[in-house]
């Protein structure tokens, strides 16, 4: 285990191979998202970071195991005959020390949802995808999960063969540069982990390419968790948007590029444990994101502390978390699911009232710093920045950088259109705003903003600057999104300026 010291909880302790996760560039740049977006702009100190998040989620999931083993192991020992021997569980029943086995064996799993459960952000994902919906697309949709964990694999098995390979294949650095590599580029990547892991087995520590296998299978076990987050937490009903997202995330899944790693390499489970089964292990995704959880409890803490706002709750909270066997409105069967004991030998207040504590910081962390009015004024100015600009999706080149680098191309890209707008304002420079009108349907051809390469021929003859940028497709998207805002302005108005302030 190594030691990592935090302020809010002291030294914590992660595995090698966790720490190996964390060094990869895709889990680094998590450094560079802040994680109450632009609260800054009213709290100066809460700048930190997602990743300081998701360290702390993980050691608040830990603990949160940790409390649910030692309710089961107390049940287990009971002198009286226990009040509960088995747990249901879709069509099965599971014997209580059979389950405490399992919560011990997901444990490698659970940390590792906590670590990864945030990956999918981008630049201000919460303020584009949440309150402004600028982007539709959010950072837990299962395609945009599935590509940020296929450049994880590939950044992970990329380190491991850059540590143990002599004669390191000079093409693989670009391959996992590449957001979308090609089969035939991946395969090679691939075999040359394969490789990598035959000459771990025969000249290095005998034991550690069993460790690589067995944190790889935890791995996407905790992917393929992550793929029913959201799922665990809404009442079933067969609607038409839940079938599409289950083809969603079947697709996903298909396209995991550690299952394919697995496959390749003949890496198969050691422990014999069952593969994920949402009935079986709904309380993993419990742990990580309900209405209490690992999530919850490190923000509260957190954000409150970086704001300078003291919200606070006791850590004894952790030893009352058990498991339940629920069945939810409009399921056919039970799950195994997270809960907090309020009775034991008798009536806990002390546990209703810290649940209350800890949800009393939730709601007053939203009125006070998630949804403070100057908080969601920078927001909703940016978000229209970025509307205006045409970016209608997070981007492939999102995705691996930080909120300064975002705010730096935003600008120099808002740059490069105004440079473009006043040429065609000298274009279009008549006195009458009807006839200004005109000069501009001339120039975007239609409304229909589908028609780029019409207006981008159409910007090339009116503007020498859009000539040097014309093979860029993000720019004429942008124009052509500001001009048909200026036409529905100039329709309105007719006394409108063209590209008005």
């Amino acid at each position: 285990m190594k030691t990592v010291r935090t302020m809010l909880y002291g030294d914590c302790e992660f595995e090698p191979w966790e720490l190996e996760l964390l060094h990869t560039p895709i889990m680094q740049r998590m450094y560079n998202l802040k994680q109450l977006g632009f609260a800054d702009k009213v709290y100066p100190d809460a700048v930190h970071s997602r990743f300081n998040h998701f360290l702390g989620v993980t050691t608040r999931a830990d603990r949160i195991v940790a409390g649910v083993i030692r309710s089961l192991d107390i049940e287990l020992n009971q002198h009286n005959p226990p009040a509960r021997t088995a747990f249901d569980y879709g069509e099965d029943r599971i014997p209580i020390g059979d389950l405490r086995a399992h919560v011990a064996s997901r444990r490698p799993v659970v940390r590792l949802i906590a670590l990864l459960h945030d990956i999918g952000h981008i630049p201000f994902s919460h303020t584009l995808e949440d309150e402004m919906h600028v982007f539709s697309v959010k950072h837990d949709n299962p395609k945009r999960q599935c590509q940020f964990f296929n450049i994880l694999v590939r950044e992970l098995i990329y380190s491991i063969i850059l540590r143990h390979d002599p004669n390191l294949d000079p093409a693989l650095l670009p391959i996992v540069c590449k957001d979308e590599p090609s089969d035939v580029e991946c395969n090679r990547l691939i075999a040359s982990f394969k490789a990598t892991i035959d000459r771990i087995s025969k000249f290095y520590e005998p034991t550690l390419s069993k460790k690589i296998h067995a944190f790889l299978i935890d791995l996407q076990r905790a992917m393929v968790s992550l793929f029913y987050l959201d799922d665990v937490h809404k009442e079933k009903n067969g609607s038409e948007s839940q079938q599409e997202q289950e083809r969603a995330r079947q697709q996903a899944m298909g396209e995991l590029f550690i299952t394919v790693v697995l496959s390749e390499c003949g890496i198969t489970p050691l422990d014999h444990q069952p593969e994920f089964s949402l009935n079986l292990d709904a309380f993993t995704l419990d742990i990580i994101g309900n209405t209490i959880c690992a999530d919850l409890l490190d923000y509260a803490k957190r954000d409150s502390r970086m704001a300078g706002l003291h919200y606070d709750y006791d850590d004894r909270i952790f030893k009352y978390f058990s498991l339940v066997s629920y069945k939810g409105k409009g399921t056919a069967h039970h799950m195994i699911r997270l809960c907090l004991q309020v009775f034991t030998n008798k009536l806990r207040l002390d546990v209703v009232s810290e649940i209350v504590t800890i949800l009393r910081a939730r709601y007053l962390l939203s009125e006070r710093v998630i949804f403070h009015p100057t908080k969601c004024a920078v927001g909703a100015m940016l978000g229209t920045a970025v509307y205006m600009m045409g970016i209608q999706k997070a981007e492939l080149n999102f995705f691996r950088i930080g909120d300064a680098v975002f705010l730096a191309k935003l600008e120099d890209h808002v740059c490069r259109c105004l440079r473009v707008a006043s040429e065609i304002q000298e274009f279009t420079a008549v006195d009458d705003a009807a006839h200004r009108g005109e000069s501009i349907k001339l120039l975007t051809l239609s409304k229909d903003p589908g028609r780029l390469e019409d207006f981008a021929h159409a910007l090339t003859a009116v503007s020498a600057t859009f000539k040097i940028s014309a093979d860029q497709p993000s720019l004429t998207s942008s124009l052509l999104k500001i001009c048909s805002e200026e036409l529905k302005y100039i329709e309105a108005h007719n006394d409108g300026e063209l590209f008005a302030d």
